[in-house]
């Protein structure tokens, strides 16, 4: 009976599989279980999709956790369907705020910094974690990221008002303190998240820049491997509110109004060269649009090939809608409102990777 090459099996016939193929091909064999639920498989086969697909748009997706209604819903980036997840949380508590996504994985925790857990929207597949041994206090930054150096996923809670800094490895399966080493309090404005942007092996937030001397707010980032803070730089703009990842460079949204002609502009801006201020570039300006004038700051959640095959950014705003930033055509779209109090959202990209096998 003749049989396929292991690497030719990898390379070339499951990485290019559907989540539901891979997930029923496990039944097959032995070999063919421990090869799709390696998470090795599961990296290599997330690039090779990205290879394929240069923004992961047919594997782009957006998780909707909704506070009130209690709903768990996937907005697909390309063909703009709903799904519902409908997953039962075998916890005491729904979760209502998303740390982050890494790797097509999604942790989501309550406000209190309890009841933490990892979740591949994918699969369904679930880890619930340890709860840290002291509460945290509000407010606080968190963040959810992949260490390359020690192939490990961390979380990490930074409590702003008691400088405390939390961090949970996924090896280790513990918390631990850290020590804090930037020396200033931190403050984060109403309008940007308290959620960390994950990019190049750090985790970034957009804080006041009272503390450190300066009138605009300043960009921070903790490196995942040294498990250290560093100021990046300045924001471009006084009135940056939100950070992204656009074109493989860290972006900022910019809001501007004036109070004289009730106008209100777009503009977003990327960081060309890590680090340098004067590498700041604006990509696009959206004049006086009905979608930034009334609906408030946006928030970057991915970039994306659009319906036209044209690039778009997906953004949401302070009332929770969700829409396209078209790039070539420099116009805003709404694409999905949901019918929700209130809701929390990420992007993820599709995966096998189990929380239970890292």
């Amino acid at each position: 009976m003749w049989s396929i090459p292991k690497d030719i099996l990898e390379a070339e016939i499951l990485c290019r599989l559907p989540i539901k193929s891979l997930l029923r091909f496990k039944c097959v064999s032995k070999e063919w279980h421990c090869l799709i639920s390696d998470p090795k498989f599961a990296l290599y086969r997330q690039k090779k999709q990205g290879e394929i697909d240069n923004n992961n748009t047919i594997h782009q997706r957006i998780l909707v956790l909704a506070i009130s209604p209690d709903r768990l819903q996937s907005l697909h980036c390309l063909t703009r369907c709903i799904t519902e997840l409908n997953f039962n949380f075998p916890f005491e508590s729904r979760p209502n705020v998303i740390i982050g996504s890494c790797n097509g994985l999604v942790c989501m925790a309550l406000h209190g910094c309890k009841d933490f857990f990892i979740y591949n929207p994918s699969t369904r597949a679930h880890k619930k974690l340890p709860d840290p041994d002291i509460s945290l206090g509000s407010p606080y930054l968190y963040g959810f990221g992949y260490d390359s150096s020690t192939d490990d996923y961390k979380v990490l809670a930074v409590s702003c008002l008691r400088v405390l800094l939390k961090v949970f490895s996924m090896k280790a399966f513990s918390w631990r303190d850290v020590q804090y080493n930037l020396g200033v309090k931190l403050f984060y404005g109403t309008e940007s998240p308290p959620k960390g942007c994950l990019f190049n092996g750090a985790l970034h937030w957009l804080v006041s820049g009272f503390h450190f001397g300066s009138q605009d707010p300043v960009i921070i980032a903790f490196d995942l491997a040294e498990e250290k803070f560093c100021r990046v730089g300045e924001a471009c703009h006084p009135r940056s509110v939100s950070l992204g990842v656009v074109g493989g460079c860290l972006s900022l949204n910019v809001c501007c109004s004036n109070c004289v002609d009730k106008t209100t502009d777009f503009e977003l801006w990327v960081m060309k060269q890590y680090g340098v201020h004067s590498s700041w570039e604006r990509l696009t300006k959206i004049d006086n649009d009905i979608m930034v004038r009334y609906h408030g700051s946006l928030v970057t959640l991915c970039t994306a090939t659009g319906t036209d095959g044209g690039d778009e950014i997906i953004m949401i705003n302070k009332w929770r809608e969700f829409i396209s930033c078209n790039l070539n055509e420099r116009t805003l779209e709404e694409i999905y409102r949901p019918n929700f109090d209130w809701c929390e959202s990420v992007s993820y990209t599709e995966s096998i990777l189990s929380p239970n096998v890292l």
